[in-house]
């Protein structure tokens, strides 16, 4: 009896233990386990997959369940059919040295894909090169154990989306172009399914984004307001997506990443961007795809974390400096409880100035801590099913009026700069070496001043100088850089780096006008080089015809630059004495830390056409 009573006992003690172990199990599962929903970290610069194979142990420290990573060779762009044809072997080469990214906890990495675009929709030997290019990729995914492939449809080069601007809109009517565009989205999706047939294809924005312009219910007034908008258009989007949609197999996922989600401010932002995105979208979809549609579609969400925290550039961020520390924490957790509650997996973070896997910002980097402290907060929340129990609405609508109103008096303080040029008697020779008589005999222009919205003075000097003759416009910049082993240069994103950033005002265009159209240039002390036509801070749909000369030399102490532009090529008419040029000189020091000046002085960004300076052109011996 005692024998018998000593088993009860024992298997009492261990169907307890068990059940202890069981519910202590149940607390040890993860937020993503018990929820399905996943943070996925995408900086400015995303890793290299070779970065991530050699520091995932590190990376795991941080609270994500993935990060977005580009290939080093081709940068992802795979629309860029040239670039692919003179570096086949060295793009692809790439890929066979790829190994599994073994993680318990970031496992759902993606590879980046981009829109700029070379190629010719029409030309099978363009999509031939674009196909085997996307193939790379999909298997470079597959290779390092990716989810899938993030696709980000913004071109950041020439837009493959704008119908009147493709080589054949003259001869080829926008039906033929959508039909053409569409078999290229099956083509597109055939390739990537080829290598990754289970891939998941995370758009930073798709359907959502006509939506946006027009949900008009006749499609021909939807297509004619798609293609007449002003700028950034994407009517050939949407039969692109079709395309892939139509081709999708069934292990197939696309994700609608909610780019529109950056500066949403209240619950009802995020519950309607989710109804767009699974219902309203379909306003776009073909009837004989809606059911595929409603299979394969899900619903993402997006964090801007330098915008939240008011570090970035642009709009947004000034908005957030205008709240107080403690409103811009409570924006973050705000937008991240909202952001994972309508979201069907996926919420990515995008940073510019704040980046999680290295230690480049001291001074922003540790935000990173306190951040993570309330990710897990707000983790905790959904999982114990808690509410926030606060808005948001109020706060940044009387941030975004006071952004209003400080931009307003900076714009009333800021006086344009005037100068004059004189014509040379002889052209420069483009070296980038400074030494020609001509910058000793001719003065140069006032130093460069920090940004209006930048107190203080420039902790490196910059200065440049502004020449003409029958043919060209002439600009000399002289850089100095106290720190040049610290100097960071990036040749792809090369905005992203240290560079020179010069704009000027198209002929005919109203000058100080926030709407004028204007040639925008960079160039980094590599030579590398970036042009495009802009009208106040978005690309326009002119395309940019000027073939202007630069170099660079580098020293101990920083760097020079000289660039010609043809007048010709730039739409000006013969130049004299006499003429006024509108136009500003900047540059982005990237050593240290970032630090933005310019001639004329911006009030907080690089495009601000009404801020230009004027050059007005002078007679040869004239000073």
């Amino acid at each position: 009896m005692h024998k018998k009573l000593l088993f009860l006992a024992l298997l009492s003690v261990l169907w307890w233990s068990a059940g202890q172990a069981s519910r202590a199990q149940e607390n040890e599962k993860t937020f993503s386990q018990v929820t399905g929903k996943k943070l996925l970290e995408y900086t400015w610069g995303p890793p290299r997959p070779e970065f991530v194979m050699e520091n995932i142990r590190e990376m795991e420290k941080w609270p994500f369940e993935g990060t977005i990573m580009r290939p080093f060779f081709g940068s992802g762009q795979v629309f860029n059919s040239e670039v692919f044809a003179k570096h086949t072997q060295l793009i692809s080469s790439q890929f066979d040295k790829y190994k599994p990214i073994e993680s318990s906890k970031l496992t759902d990495n993606f590879m980046a894909m981009y829109a700029a675009s070379t190629m010719d929709w029409f030309s099978d030997d363009d999509w031939k090169l674009v196909s085997e290019h996307t193939r790379l990729v999909a298997k470079g995914a597959r290779l390092t154990n990716c989810a899938g492939i993030m696709f980000d449809p913004e071109p950041y080069g020439f837009n493959p989306w704008i119908y009147k601007n493709q080589k054949h809109a003259k001869e080829k009517s926008l039906e033929e172009y959508i039909a053409k565009v569409r078999q290229r989205g099956r083509e597109f999706m055939n390739a990537i399914q080829s290598e990754f047939p289970n891939a998941k294809i995370l758009f930073f924005f798709y359907y959502q984004q006509a939506y946006h312009a027009s949900s008009h219910p006749d499609q021909k007034v939807r297509e004619a307001t798609l293609a007449n908008l002003p700028r950034n258009d994407y009517l050939l989007l949407m039969p692109f997506v079709n395309g892939m949609l139509e081709a999708a197999m069934d292990g197939i996922r696309l994700i609608d990443g909610n780019e529109h989600a950056y500066s949403n401010s209240s619950a009802e932002d995020f519950y309607r961007q989710y109804w767009v995105m699974h219902k309203g979208a379909q306003i776009y979809v073909p009837a004989e795809l809606k059911q595929k549609f409603i299979e394969h579609n899900r619903a993402a969400n997006s964090l801007y974390i330098d915008g939240l925290m008011g570090v970035g550039l642009g709009d947004m961020p000034t908005w957030a400096r205008e709240m107080t520390e403690e409103e811009r924490w409570k924006w973050f957790e705000h937008n991240l409880h909202y952001a994972l509650k309508t979201t069907d997996e996926y919420v990515w973070f995008y940073g510019e100035k704040i980046t999680w896997w290295t230690e480049g910002n001291a001074e922003l980097n540790p935000k990173r801590g306190q951040m993570t402290e309330v990710i897990n907060k707000v983790k905790k929340q959904l999982m114990n099913d808690e509410k926030l129990g606060y808005t948001m609405k109020e706060t940044v609508q009387e941030a975004r009026q006071k952004a209003e109103g400080r931009k307003a008096s900076l714009a009333a303080k800021i006086k344009p700069k005037t100068a004059t040029a004189a014509k040379l008697q002889t052209p420069l020779t483009i070296d980038g070496q400074l030494g020609e008589a001509a910058y000793q005999e001719l003065p140069w222009l006032d130093e460069f001043v920090n940004f209006a919205d930048t107190p203080g003075k420039p902790t490196a000097s910059t200065r440049a100088w502004v020449g003409y003759d029958d043919e060209n416009l002439y600009l000399a910049f002289q850089s100095n850089e106290p720190q040049m082993a610290s100097l960071v240069v990036h040749d792809n994103d090369i905005w992203m780096g240290e560079t020179i950033d010069f704009s000027i005002l198209l002929p005919g265009e109203l000058p100080r006008s926030h709407n004028s159209k204007y040639f925008h240039l960079i160039l980094n002390p590599n030579n590398k080089r970036y042009n495009r036509i802009q009208q106040g801070t978005l690309d326009t749909d002119d395309e940019f015809k000027v073939n202007w000369k630069s170099a660079v030399a580098k020293n101990a102490t920083g760097w020079t630059a000289e660039i010609a532009l043809p007048w010709k090529e730039m739409g000006f008419g013969p130049m004299a004495a006499g003429k006024k040029v509108h136009l500003n000189l900047a540059r982005h020091r990237k050593a240290s830390a970032n630090e933005f000046t310019s001639w004329s002085q911006y009030a907080h960004r690089f495009q601000e056409p009404e801020n230009f300076g004027v050059i007005e052109l002078k007679a040869a011996g004239d000073r």
